[in-house]
């Protein structure tokens, strides 16, 4: 995501400019993995046709599964906030201390259509590894 970002504001910036023509969307992908190597030391690939439909108002995966997380990003960051407090204080939480103040936000949020049982283990799991360079 954060190199489809940088794409599309190469695309931006270019179309702003009256002096030169807008790169190709080629181009510009092309520009966004040539620095994701230098600065991240990854090759990736970023197709055309998403950075096509992102500049036409298009959504990322991210936007458009955001009604199907149990958490959305500000109750994500709550969490995190709290983990990293609790944390801080000598007190790390275990997947279940992690999934019990999860359940509590999701249902709160979703109300009965939040599973009783709440998430399961591998979403804790999940949730951890997604976070990582946060938690």
């Amino acid at each position: 995501e954060k190199w489809m970002q940088r794409a599309i504001k190469i695309m931006e910036a270019e179309e702003g400019s009256s002096s030169n023509p807008p790169p190709s969307l080629k181009t510009a992908t092309q520009q966004a993995q040539r620095e994701c190597l230098q600065q991240d030391k990854k090759h990736i690939s970023l197709s055309t046709s998403t950075l096509s439909r992102r500049l036409n108002g298009g959504l990322s995966k991210t936007e458009a599964h955001q009604n199907e997380c149990w958490l959305n990003s500000a109750e994500a960051d709550v969490v995190i906030l709290y983990a990293i407090a609790c944390a801080d204080r000598g007190f790390p939480l275990s997947h279940r201390r992690l999934k019990e103040h999860v359940d509590v936000i999701a249902r709160a949020r979703w109300g009965t259509r939040f599973p009783e049982t709440g998430v399961g283990k591998q979403w804790t799991k999940t949730f951890v590894s997604d976070h990582s360079d946060r938690l």
